[in-house]
């Protein structure tokens, strides 16, 4: 660590100091920033929450080991360049995966040096993270035990190995020096800590004699001795506790901000799929927006009408399109009202699998404007469905293509074309909700599939077979559009279906059919390849949905839907011609949008 990144936290001033030596020493000599380069690199996190049994005590979250589950270790993983965007979110997904705990970055703890059991070298940065929501399930739930132990506990837990030690040392006093009132971060700054790039910040020969404007390298942080008094009762002062429950449907804790003309803002609660945190305007409170090449088109939106979407360039110039070229696509996607830029202090941290290297490195995050279609819903039911016999991307290295394969096989992707990565479904009878996250959603095979849809319907109003009836209306009409657009292909998009559940029980049957809502959503991978031929992986899913729903609808006998269901799926497309257009779409990212685009006006900020 440098001293420059942490002068304004007096009370690391001697750690800054032992630092700054061990920086000296690991770069003396030839060749540290190539050793640095092949050492493996790893992230974790040093997650905290408060006690949910009322004795405002922090508890630090630990997880068993692999090869010695009496043993505790900080969760952590390898970085990698496809999955992850940066470090943060590297910490973030191997936090989720091992210890089933969705969290956000507090501070940036810096980089510690091990070895691997190969003695290769090992250079992990860790982050001080908040818990934000447990999962019920996740992905290694068979293989750890996540345990939340007192930060004493935690210490003695983690003393069998020095540099997990020294990330718990530090991590425990950052949290203090938050209680009572100092600087947060011991380390580095947001805005220069978490690049895209893990490589960005290693030393160059000009920083070695001049005041580096960029953060040191990581090197193994020399400790300073310095006792630390831990007052439990301080940080609860400080901190609002996260929400706990035995419900299957962990909710995102809330957490609202407001910026300077009172637009309330908050994560979005109902979110069931993608990789990034939704942030939406507080109930009861409106967002003030313009309407593009509207005249007059300013004015307010009810905030209950619409979601934030971390702005992705992509998608924005794909709204623009379908506005301006494939117009038969708007009753099928999202309105889209525009774009929103909010300063950093305006919205929550994001946590878990959110995109945060833009956040951490900027005063302020852009957001598309999207429509929410559970928005009134007093009751949101939603199911998010992945279409395609493969996740696809003009943007994915040759890595990713073959991990996006395996990963179609391993689920119904590839045999079906569609897969199920999130769910969130109203049970009338007890008044509950149940969600499902992606990583259930990852286990459901084709013999389970129906069942697995089937919990997403009512099994009470005698509406459920109205309501298969206007969902395969829908996806009907939708068919039908995809036919009639040649040469776009929606790679890596998804359906999205909902209703509001309360009106089963408040509302006529009409009007709750009337709250039936699907639309098509994630529009970052579409591309236009061009020629004659519509996306056939895309439709392969759609009617294979199809056949799965008509099972629901006609079918009376659990037997006889799975006969009927093997009669009547629909084969994937052979991938070649897929793959030859993904690789040339590689090669040409604008894929053809390009003749379109001169011809709109730049879309203006809301």
């Amino acid at each position: 660590f440098g001293s420059s990144l942490i002068s304004s936290c007096c009370a690391f001033q001697e750690f800054s100091s032992c630092s700054d030596m061990a920086l000296r020493s690991e770069h003396d000599g030839q060749g540290g920033e190539d050793e640095f380069r092949h050492a493996k690199l790893r992230a974790g996190s040093l997650c905290f929450r408060h006690n949910i049994g009322g004795e405002h005590r922090v508890e630090i979250l630990l997880v068993s080991r692999r090869s010695a589950k009496e043993s505790y270790t900080i969760p952590a993983g390898k970085f990698d360049s496809d999955a992850d965007l940066d470090m943060v979110a590297c910490a973030s997904r191997e936090t989720q995966e091992e210890a089933g705990v969705d969290c956000e970055r507090i501070a940036d703890l810096g980089w510690y040096e091990s070895r691997s059991k190969t003695n290769e070298k090992v250079q992990t940065k860790y982050f001080l993270m908040r818990c934000v929501r447990e999962r019920a399930d996740w992905q290694e739930d068979q293989e750890r035990i996540r345990y939340w132990c007192v930060p004493e506990e935690a210490t003695r837990q983690v003393s069998w190995r020095s540099d997990l030690a020294s990330v718990m040392k530090l991590g425990l006093e950052t949290l203090q020096s938050y209680a009572e009132g100092r600087a947060l971060s011991p380390a580095r700054q947001p805005q220069d800590s978490d690049s895209d790039d893990p490589f960005e910040h290693l030393p160059t020969e000009e920083a070695e004699t001049e005041e580096p404007n960029n953060p040191s390298p990581p090197v193994t942080p020399c400790i300073a001795k310095r006792h630390v008094r831990w007052t439990q009762s301080s940080l609860s002062d400080k901190m609002e506790s996260p929400a706990h429950s035995d419900d299957a449907r962990r909710t995102r804790e809330s957490v609202a901000v407001q910026d300077v003309t009172g637009e309330h803002y908050q994560l979005y609660p109902h979110q069931v799929g993608g990789h990034f945190c939704l942030v939406k305007p507080c109930p009861g409170s409106s967002l003030e927006v313009e309407h593009s090449g509207v005249a007059g088109g300013s004015g307010h939106i009810k905030g209950s009408r619409v979601l934030l979407k971390p702005f992705d360039e992509f998608e924005m110039r794909f709204y623009r399109q379908v506005r301006a070229k494939f117009t038969s696509l708007v009753v099928c996607t999202p309105c889209f009202h525009g774009t929103k830029t909010l300063r950093r202090e305006q919205i929550p941290s994001p946590g878990g699998n959110s995109d945060t290297s833009q956040w951490n490195s900027m005063n302020f995050r852009r957001y598309i404007v999207l429509e929410d279609l559970t928005g009134d819903a007093l009751r949101p039911c939603s199911m998010d469905i992945k279409m395609g016999c493969r996740q696809r991307s003009a943007r994915h290295s040759e890595r990713k293509r073959i991990s996006m394969t395996a990963k179609g096989l391993r689920t119904t992707t590839a045999s079906l074309g569609f897969r199920i990565c999130g769910m969130q479904a109203y049970c009338p009878e007890d008044g509950t909700s149940k969600y499902h996250d992606k990583y259930w959603c990852q286990d459901v095979k084709a013999d389970t599939m129906l069942e697995t849809i089937d919990m997403f319907f009512p099994k009470v109003g005698g509406v459920k077979a109205a309501m298969l009836d206007s969902i395969l209306s829908k996806l009907a009409d939708l068919r039908k559009v995809i036919l009639s657009l040649p040469g776009l292909r929606f790679w890596s998009s998804s359906l999205l279906l909902g209703f509001d559940g309360a009106l089963l029980v408040n509302g006529a049957p009409e009007t709750f059919l009337e709250s039936i809502q699907m639309r098509m959503i994630d529009f970052a991978h579409t591309a236009n390849v061009g020629g004659d031929e519509p996306d056939r992986e895309f439709l392969c899913g759609l009617e294979n949905l199809c056949v799965y729903l008509e099972a629901l609808r006609h079918e009376p006998s659990p037997n006889d839907r799975i006969g009927w269901i093997q009669r009547h799926l629909v084969p994937p497309p052979k991938p070649d011609i897929y793959d030859v257009e993904q690789e040339a779409a590689a090669r040409s990212l604008e894929c053809r949008w390009s003749d379109v685009d001169d011809c709109l006006a730049e879309m203006e900020n809301v």
